[in-house]
């Protein structure tokens, strides 16, 4: 869908329907198209304190950036401490990670976090160090978004999607909503391989509708948020 038709769902259903703007939690999508162009090598799983049982639940996504840094969503890192560390997963490897500067879900929503790069798998520690992509990204422009097991391409779209209230708060939209990775998830230029972003939030339109006499609510995804590279580099000041 282009930006266009978006904006044409979006007029269609703005009346009598609410806006819905949420944090995302770590999912796996099953349609759109699959990339392989190696950026899931990158991804790991964040836990919120430490991993008891091969069986954790992972609080979101997040990527690992080189010399131990790993990056992701403020609201999926939460507030780690040394009592109650965050852990970062890869490969069934556990790394206790300690706080580099949080930021917050109502401000630039990204965190980094540093690990012990002995404790993670070797393959990781390999990897060429990723770069924040220097340039804005451009409605239209293709991307890959990247969580651990789901790896997904996409679109970014205008902010005029969004409702006129939004549109400045959240300016860097991708648009296919509920198959991409969500909260931490890396958003990729394929053709550069730098980092765009860290994904955010999704916005949909909430409502109700009747289904044989039954009164039902429904979401319509109108766009995904993510915190783009030039704030994240602004925000962290060369600590990566």
């Amino acid at each position: 869908m282009t930006p266009r038709f978006l904006c044409s769902i979006f007029r269609a259903i703005r009346r009598g329907l609410s806006v819905a703007i949420g944090v995302i939690g770590l999912g796996i999508g099953f349609a759109g198209a699959q990339s392989t162009n190696g950026f899931e090598r990158y991804a790991v799983d964040i836990v919120r304190g430490p991993v008891v049982s091969p069986q954790y639940r992972a609080s979101g996504a997040g990527i690992y950036m080189g010399k131990g840094l790993v990056l992701t969503a403020a609201h999926v890192a939460g507030r780690p401490t040394e009592m109650n560390p965050d852990t970062v997963v890869a490969d069934e490897r556990y790394a206790i990670a300690t706080l580099v500067k949080a930021g917050s879900l109502d401000g630039v929503d990204v965190t980094l976090l540093s690990v012990d790069p002995a404790a993670l798998p070797s393959r990781i520690v390999k990897l060429p160090p990723l770069s924040l992509c220097a340039d804005k990204p451009i409605p239209g422009q293709t991307v890959t978004v990247v969580a651990p097991g789901n790896v997904r391409d996409s679109i970014i779209v205008s902010s005029d999607v969004l409702p006129p209230d939004l549109q400045k708060k959240l300016p860097t939209l991708i648009r296919d909503v509920y198959t991409t990775g969500n909260s931490g998830s890396g958003v990729f230029d394929p053709e550069i391989g730098c980092l765009m972003g860290i994904m955010s939030k999704k916005i949909e339109r909430t409502g109700w509708r009747m289904d044989n006499g039954v009164r039902t609510r429904f979401n319509v995804g109108l766009a995904k948020y993510f915190v783009p590279a030039l704030t994240i580099a602004e925000f962290l000041d060369h600590l990566l």
